[in-house]
Order: C-alpha cells, then structure tokens, then sequence
C-alpha cells in the first residue's frame, strides 16, 4: 500500500481525469475518513510528502496532502481545504488514521458474525448429510 501511495498516486492523470491508482486512493480516503496508510507519522499523511506526487507538483504551489485527506463537513466538503492543504500549516484538518487502520478496524467488526455464520451454515450441512443418510439406510 505505502508503495503505490508513494510511486504511483497521482501519476498519469490529473483532477478531473485520474489514473486508477489515484482514482481508488482518493475513493477510501473519502469513504473511510483517512489518510495515507498507517496511523502514525512516518506513513500517515506524511507519506505523501515522500511521494512522487509531491514531487511532480510546482515548488511554489505544492499541497502537503490530497484534496481527499480533509476533514469534511456534514455535506462533504472540506471544512477548510486551504489550511489543510499547505504545506506551512499544521495537520489538524487532516484525517490521522490511517486507511490501512481504518479499514482494518472496520473489518474486525464483522469477523466474528461472519464465522459464526460460516460454522453454523457448515453445521447445518453436516446434519443433512446424516439424514439424507439415515433416510437412504430406512428405504432399502
């Protein structure tokens, strides 16, 4: 994840015609309410400013993060874009989580209903089986 963060986002497209790469990073950054990969400095928003997309940007109008890792309101517009975005301000308008962590997080939620269900469908096969055995043992 850190690798395509950092050598393939924001390559090959621009604003309004993004690559895939960029495209999907932008979706769970706004879908999620994160930014860059794990929540800490070296890989959270920070990442970016290691990144090729960092460096592709004019030196005097370079962004320290992507539009998509700010803090929104309620109808999804950033709360404040500039102060987020440049490159002198601090990062309270950017998201700290991490994607990695977000989703990561948001998946827990569901491994526990989702094994009992798989053990009880499996159950449920098994007990099938046993009649449809008993059933075939009583008819001949």
């Amino acid at each position: 994840m850190l690798n395509t963060l950092q050598f393939e986002y924001g390559i090959g497209g621009n604003e309004n015609n993004q690559d895939d790469v960029t495209f999907a990073w932008n979706n769970v950054q706004e879908e999620w309410d994160c930014c860059g990969v794990f929540s800490n400095e070296e890989a959270g928003p920070i990442a970016y400013l290691h990144s090729q997309w960092w460096l592709d940007q004019p030196v005097l109008s370079r962004t320290k993060v992507p539009l998509s890792c700010c803090k929104e309101k309620d109808n999804g517009e950033p709360i404040d874009a500039r102060h987020c975005q440049d490159p002198i301000t601090d990062y309270s308008q950017v998201y700290k989580v991490g994607c990695y962590d977000a989703v990561k997080a948001h998946g827990d939620l569901y491994t526990i209903p989702l094994s009992v269900i798989g053990i009880t469908h499996a159950f449920i096969l098994f007990i099938s089986v046993i009649f449809a055995y008993c059933f075939y043992r009583n008819m001949g």
